[in-house]
């Protein structure tokens, strides 16, 4: 990025999507995969299709998983009969009901989307819990009809794709690490860029009339979220040191040689506290061999990266917190 940047959409990942069902549902279940696939807006999981890997407990390779998705979708269907209270009724099999409550507890219950496979004739028993939730019905006697599957699957794509723009709070520090450099960072920053003194890159005037951009570069990857990365950017953009004080403690970022093509300064800052949601990544994982969960410590790694800023635009809004014309000088860039 030089002199002539412009504001740049940081790569964001398509959200992770798990569909889970009995093996007698499993046709049905890919059947939903397809649909939720048409728009190429999600990156869809049928449970079969290698979501655990060869060898792994499935107990643990469940754990693992929650934490790969952003959203799950749960087929109950009318697959075991149960006898309760001397009646006999058609019931969801178990293990589905268990990885739904595995999934919600961790994605929470606004990312978490049961789909009820309905017969007139033989009433689904649901656990008390599931039954009051509100969830997605499927009548057994259009499963065939593409049409009503359709209907039913653009219902939870919209919900998904609203429900995507937030930033959800996780077993992972992403959104927890966003508040602190919020209020602990931005904030304090906002605040004392009145007491910068003239230098040959920027005059006090420019900053008091907000003639200024505030850059927040930061890597793909939370693993890449290191000091030495952060040097290395500062060397190749040609990055120098600015410090401001408040309330007596300092608080150090950057500044670009060049104006933007507007005429404006160039602050910057490259949040290194994002490694810590790697190293949490490395505990969740407890890797044993050497890359074995590469593949998921890199999908997690990019999430975090992705949630981190999420949530920071959502906090940027706050204008109790922060005011109404700083968030719009807040430009978020990959390095």
């Amino acid at each position: 990025m030089s002199g002539n940047a412009t504001p740049a959409q940081y790569p964001e990942l398509p959200p992770h999507v798990f569909i889970g069902s009995s093996s007698e549902a499993l046709r049905l279940a890919h059947r939903i995969g397809e649909e939720l696939r048409r728009g190429q807006e999600f990156d869809v999981k049928v449970w079969d299709q290698n979501v655990l890997q060869s060898g792994q407990m499935l107990l643990e390779g469940l754990r693992r998983s929650v934490s790969l998705f952003d959203f799950v979708i749960l087929l109950l269907s009318a697959d075991d009969i149960v006898e309760s209270r001397e009646e006999r009724e058609h019931a969801p099999r178990d293990n589905v009901i268990f990885e739904l409550g595995m999934f919600m507890g961790v994605l929470g219950l606004g990312r978490a989307f049961p789909i009820v496979v309905l017969d007139r004739e033989s009433p689904l028993k649901l656990p008390t819990d599931v039954a009051g939730l509100l969830y997605t019905r499927l009548d057994k006697d259009k499963i065939d009809d593409s049409a009503h599957v359709a209907e039913k699957v653009a219902e939870i794509r919209e919900q998904i794709k609203q429900r995507s723009k937030s930033a959800p709070l996780s077993l992972l520090p992403s959104t927890g690490l966003a508040y602190g450099y919020f209020n602990n960072f931005l904030i304090p920053v906002k605040e004392g860029l009145s007491e910068l003194t003239n230098t040959k890159h920027y005059s006090k005037k420019e900053i008091e009339e907000g003639k200024y951009i505030f850059w927040i570069l930061h890597p793909q990857s939370a693993s890449e979220a290191s000091v030495v990365n952060r040097d290395e950017c500062v060397k190749k953009l040609a990055l120098e040191s600015v410090s401001i004080k408040y309330k007596g403690r300092s608080y150090p970022f950057f500044v670009y040689p060049e104006r933007d093509e507007k005429g404006q300064v160039q602050f910057a800052d490259y949040p290194t506290t994002l490694r810590s949601s790697s190293d949490a990544i490395d505990l969740v994982l407890r890797q044993g061999e050497i890359g074995e969960f590469a593949e998921e410590k890199e999908r997690l790694e990019r999430k975090e990266v992705t949630n981190f800023i999420k949530a920071l635009r959502l906090l940027l809004k706050d204008v109790r917190a922060i005011g109404n014309s700083f968030p719009a000088k807040v430009r978020f860039q990959q390095v």
